[in-house]
């Protein structure tokens, strides 16, 4: 008895805590009794939303690296919106990124080829409901946006189906979010939506492959089809109704003039303390007071120093329609990697550069060996949210180690990359060369003969 006196207040304490676990426990298994019916009937109806990949409809690209899926969502108004306007946009992005989709919809309005990067079941299931909520509060994405679907190969096939997924060990937390999912505001913000559907619906498993940008941006940019197309990355937010701006220039004897030619578009970092510039004079201000920069200047500025961003601050401050600044310088084109707008017939992104470093310089080394030329267009322009430093430099899963790695490994392919180029180059001219030789000594037999 004087054990029991003597630990009566911790015998309290333990009682009171294992009763009121079991009055809660009880609690909650009457309230799921009560909206079993229900919260199943949510999580079956949300379940609809979930599209079947059929595998047996995929395509494999060049390198036998993704399983792809053209057209899995197709704006409502993709068809009527490319033949009214004759520019289209096309990107790519991982689920982690897929946030700023919207508001490249909104400023851009016109149609968007959009290619995403799922790497599980999961993520599959997570951006099916991602592209659910989108469609419901965004009358653009519903409209223009068409979404095509890479997925590694080295996963083989999987089905989605909610009996498998009750077996995970995070079942409970999917179910839940599931059946409250369809009911998220549209006045959340897009960035936090996509965290929240992150958060439960991440893969766990670590694949081999690195991010196949260039596979993902030729995906892209061919299901835009014949007519002109402006590949971005999916942060790189246009100015406002940059569609039909760009559409307009098209159509101009400047741009017909050119088969050959892509028009670069200037990109800023801009403070993400400051709104988006209404002109491109304040754009110009911004610029002045250090709240903006050229982009990359801080981490790589070679990439971008042939736009020649000081003379493009000099040229067309009036905002009248889009038109030519200048041409891109061509002695500073060895490491270009510009965001331009060009006809479709420009050539593909290499897809041997996998990972980060020299994807989009290697197209541009391509399209030069084929005599493409690249003008700025003025006043449009791009921006990208927040200046860039070596500090805060966004890498592969957070691994600046992984990302110097695979910028080393792609350095090397672009040496022998840029070798093949050249020997075609000159191989090609010496072909050119020798055909206007035979065409020369033609005429003069010809001329002798009639002689």
């Amino acid at each position: 008895m004087k054990f029991l006196f003597r630990y009566r207040f911790v015998i309290y304490f333990v009682t009171f805590i294992l009763l009121g676990y079991w009055l809660r426990k009880f609690y909650l298994s009457e309230l799921v009794l009560d909206q079993s019916s229900t919260s199943n009937s949510s999580v079956e109806s949300t379940l609809k939303l979930i599209k079947e990949l059929q595998f047996h409809n995929a395509r494999i690209d060049s390198r036998s690296i993704v399983n792809i899926y053209d057209w899995v969502w197709s704006g409502e108004k993709w068809e009527s919106v490319r033949n009214s306007l004759t520019v289209c946009l096309s990107t790519q992005g991982s689920m982690d990124r897929l946030h700023w989709i919207y508001e490249l919809i909104q400023n851009w309005n016109g149609p968007i080829s959009l290619a995403v990067f799922v790497t599980s079941p999961k993520e599959w299931m997570g951006l099916n409901l991602v592209v659910h909520h989108f469609k419901k509060c965004s009358e653009p994405f519903r409209d223009f946006v068409s979404i095509h679907v890479a997925v590694p190969t080295e996963i083989g096939n999987w089905t989605l189906k909610w009996e498998e997924l009750q077996f995970s060990t995070d079942s409970e937390d999917i179910e839940h979010f599931v059946s409250n999912f369809t009911n998220t505001s549209c006045q959340i913000a897009p960035k936090q939506v996509v965290a929240s559907v992150n958060e439960i619906f991440t893969a766990n498993e670590t694949l081999m492959i690195s991010y196949p940008q260039n596979i993902l941006r030729n995906i892209a940019k061919n299901a835009c089809g014949l007519g002109y197309v402006f590949p971005t990355d999916i942060d790189i937010i246009p100015r406002p109704n940059s569609a039909r701006l760009l559409s307009n220039f098209v159509s101009t004897e400047e741009a017909q003039s050119c088969e050959k030619c892509a028009f670069v578009i200037p990109t800023f970092e801009l403070s993400e303390t400051l709104p988006y510039p209404e002109s491109k004079l304040e754009l110009l201000q911004f610029w002045k007071a250090k709240n903006a920069t050229p982009f990359h200047f801080n981490i790589y500025k070679e990439g971008h120093n042939a736009t020649d961003y000081s003379r493009w601050a000099a040229t067309g401050l009036d905002e009248g329609p889009v038109k030519v600044s200048h041409d891109a310088l061509k002695s500073r084109m060895q490491t270009y990697e510009p965001f331009a707008l060009s006809l479709n017939t420009i050539p593909e992104y290499p897809e041997i550069f996998v990972g980060y470093g020299f994807t989009r310089n290697s197209q541009v080394q391509a399209a030069l060996s084929e005599g493409w030329q690249f003008k700025v267009l003025t006043p449009i322009f791009t921006i990208h949210w927040g200046m860039q430093y070596f500090n805060n430099l966004i890498s592969p899963a957070n691994n600046r180690r992984l990302r110097t790695e695979q910028t080393f490994r792609n350095s090397k392919i672009f040496t022998r990359f840029k070798k093949e180029l050249d020997f075609r180059s000159k191989q090609k001219k010496m072909d050119e060369e020798r055909e206007l030789k035979l065409i020369s000594s033609t005429t003069e037999t010809n001329k002798t003969l009639k002689q």
